[in-house]
């Protein structure tokens, strides 16, 4: 994202003389601008956070938020084609950034089938466990969870959570759980390797995914993909991963006392 970024790139194209280029995340509007400069035929953005994903965990200004989306959709205009990963990404990127309906397209995530490795490391513990997968940012939602837990420890069932990620809510969320009485049943695992995500997730009896926002949430595919079964908002592109009472359950955004009855 710095001009020598530019430069590098540029150098690229003029020696390899590419047909396409495809960009993620930052490197979207490098990459945009200079293929364009250098009259590269495709150019390929994905999108794959929703706008209100990227202002709700902003941690600029207003009237920079404003900038930045002004600036993205100037780059957006310079590139040929946008790849969404989900119908609710397409729908936000068209009405926020005015791309035409021609350019966008829907390509869902997927991954190598995790199981054969997973099975071979996964946890033998019959006890009942939930999981939450997922960085400690405001969109997550980490904090539903947590009061679920309360209200199903003031039920009488006392079951455990682990949160597998890391953020700048963590010290927040410890506090709550904290206050809540609940500090004995919520583990904060922090970052750990892939390979052991897909292990927790295999030795859980649930994942919950409690999003305010989501445009697709790889979380719940490889949930799916080791055969556990998910809890989740009811939002964004989310609807379209988990199959309502198949999959496992959705539920209302922001929604403690929903998400402790599906659990």
């Amino acid at each position: 994202t710095r001009p020598r970024d530019f430069l590098f790139l540029y150098r690229l194209i003029r020696e390899y003389h590419p047909d396409c280029l495809i960009a993620n995340f930052g490197a979207g509007n490098v990459m945009t601008l200079v293929g364009w400069l250098t009259r590269v035929p495709n150019r390929v953005d994905w999108y794959r956070t929703l706008s209100t994903q990227v202002l709700a965990d902003s941690p600029y200004s207003p009237w920079k938020n404003w900038l930045l989306l002004k600036r993205k959709q100037f780059v957006y205009r310079f590139a040929t084609q946008i790849i969404a990963n989900s119908v609710a990404a397409v729908e936000d990127v068209q009405h926020v950034y005015r791309i035409p309906a021609r350019k966008c397209h829907v390509f869902y995530n997927t991954l190598a089938d995790p199981l054969p490795e997973v099975f071979q490391s996964a946890s033998a513990d019959t006890q009942p466990k939930i999981t939450c997968v997922g960085r400690l940012w405001p969109t997550k939602g980490q904090d539903t969870l947590i009061r679920a837990i309360a209200l199903l420890k003031n039920s009488g069932l006392d079951v455990p959570v682990e949160f597998v990620g890391d953020g700048p809510l963590r010290q927040e969320y410890e506090r709550l759980a904290q206050q809540l009485g609940v500090a004995d049943r919520c583990t904060f695992v922090g970052k750990v390797p892939h390979d052991e995500v897909l292990a927790r997730m295999a030795a859980s009896t649930v994942c919950v995914v409690p999003s305010r926002s989501e445009a697709f949430g790889l979380v719940n595919i490889e949930a799916m993909a080791v055969g556990t079964p998910v809890v989740a908002s009811r939002v964004g592109g989310i609807v379209e991963i988990v199959r309502e009472g198949q999959d496992g359950f959705l539920v209302p955004p922001d929604d403690p006392q929903a998400l402790a009855n599906r659990l």
